[in-house]
């Protein structure tokens, strides 16, 4: 292909007018940077794309339920709040070597029909029950969402890893059906995904009853981890 000038009959490719060959040189120069820059656009387009297309794809895809989630009927293992529990019970790391310490599968409770772990020495000795259970989290930067699911007949707390998540301001928590049943509160902790640990981590919750001498007690928790 020519390229003509208003002073200089010149080709490209080769440069037959040897008397501008200096200005051939610049245009040469200045082509091959154009076709560079062209490339270098290209490629930043191309990049975009698929970047774009596949954040798409991430968000079309919707969150699935991990499992690491905790359920109702699940082991748990428990304190009874006679004295107050040991340091760091609500910690990973922490062995709950002490007899004390009690493996129960939820609910747990007294005087209610959903117990499977019954406190029948509860009523009129203690209100409050420390239990902690282990979960496991391959890769917490998967995780989207946490919820906890709670029965907790008065005020409680919940911890991830030893981090308080959340607590409850109202010395009834629980609502009650018409037979008395307890229904279940629901909880988003997503604000404290940060606090996950890779591989083994612990919820932990310190529930406690309305009254120590209340006629019935109910502790029912599950965890949902969406990824």
């Amino acid at each position: 292909m020519k390229l003509f000038l208003r002073d200089c009959d010149c080709v490209y490719f080769p440069c037959r007018n040897l008397r501008s060959k200096g200005k051939c040189g610049v245009i040469s120069a200045l082509l091959r940077l154009l076709s560079t820059m062209a490339f270098a656009l290209f490629v930043s387009i191309t990049y975009m794309h698929s970047t774009h297309a596949a954040s798409m794809s991430d968000m079309e895809k919707p969150p699935t339920r991990s499992n690491t989630n905790i359920n109702e009927g699940n082991e748990w293992i428990y304190f009874k709040g006679t004295q107050k529990p040991p340091f760091k019970w609500n910690y990973p790391g922490f062995r709950e070597g002490d007899k004390k310490w009690i493996k129960g599968r939820t609910g747990v409770g007294y005087s209610m029909d959903n117990l499977r772990s019954i406190l029948d020495d509860m009523r009129g000795n203690y209100s409050t029950v420390y239990a902690r259970r282990e979960f496991s989290v391959n890769d917490p930067s998967r995780v989207k969402k946490i919820t906890v699911s709670l029965v907790c007949d008065g005020p409680f707390i919940i911890y991830v890893n030893g981090i308080e998540a959340i607590r409850s301001h109202d010395k009834r928590v629980a609502n009650r059906l018409p037979n008395n049943t307890p229904q279940a509160i629901q909880l988003d902790i997503s604000g404290f995904i940060d606090e996950l640990l890779i591989g083994a981590n612990i919820l932990s919750i310190q529930c406690s009853n309305t009254d120590v001498n209340d006629k019935s007690f109910t502790f029912i928790p599950e965890m949902v981890v969406l990824h």
